[in-house]
């Protein structure tokens, strides 16, 4: 998120609140001004982080970004340049800035910074701070949810596939689980369902007509709230089984 904001409006290193209003570009599309919705550092940063996080969901799916941008894909940017992205990282960079800009080798539009001045500030960023070893690192999961600890796995509810959380990022998916998982948060076996369901799943179980959630480990919890609030004890229900 540093190095977006840097890229974006040089606030990081400028000195000046000039550009806070518009820290990350968000609600700043290159056809026209900005939003003034989203106006003020707080409303910049959190709609980034959303429209990011947005793409990678489409990502983790197997879905195109909502530009059209997907792993091993190639789509010319706005320079224009033909790029093929070979992760989900440059993928979702692509669909907030469709620029490759002045700092690739290869091609790019000289007065503008692009997508590839992110990968130079975050670089430089990496190598100029003491950022510690990543142990206290959490990821957010939205199979959980909620943050998750360093080395915690989470089986996805978008795909079923594997993915730990590693110095703040979680791995590409994988169909085992890893053997050095901190916590693991895996789908949940249901008899009432004949199948298993993801994480936060309530079911209304057929063998006594109670609530029960999918919870960390694999475990069933009571949710005797679910069919009120729509939750249990592991947050919000991810989808809900009544008999």
């Amino acid at each position: 998120m540093l190095a977006r904001i840097q890229t974006e409006s040089s606030l990081i290193t400028s000195g000046t609140s000039t550009n806070l209003a518009k820290a990350t570009g968000c609600g700043c599309p290159d056809s026209s001004g900005c939003d003034i919705s989203y106006a003020g550092f707080g409303n910049q940063v959190e709609c980034s982080a959303k429209k990011i996080r947005g793409y990678f969901n489409d990502l983790d799916a197997g879905r195109t970004t909502i530009s059209g941008w997907k792993v091993g894909l190639t789509k010319q940017t706005s320079d224009p340049c033909s790029v093929k992205p070979v992760n989900k990282a440059t993928a979702a960079l692509y669909t907030y800035t469709p620029w490759v800009g002045a700092y690739a080798l290869q091609c790019g539009k000289t007065t503008v910074g692009g997508s590839s001045l992110v990968a130079s500030v975050f670089n430089r960023f990496k190598g100029e701070y003491a950022w510690g070893t990543g142990a206290g690192a959490t990821c957010y999961s939205g199979t959980v949810d909620a943050n998750v600890a360093e080395r915690a796995c989470v089986q996805s509810s978008s795909d079923a596939l594997w993915r730990q959380c590693l110095s703040g990022v979680f791995t590409d998916g994988a169909t085992a689980k890893p053997s050095n998982c901190s916590a693991s948060y895996p789908y949940c076996a249901s008899a009432t369902l004949g199948r298993s369901v993801p994480m936060r799943t309530c079911v209304q179980s057929a063998s006594n007509s109670t609530w029960q959630q999918c919870a960390a480990e694999g475990a069933w919890l009571p949710a005797s709230s679910a069919p009120i609030s729509g939750a249990g004890p592991a947050g919000s229900c991810f989808e809900m089984y009544a008999l």
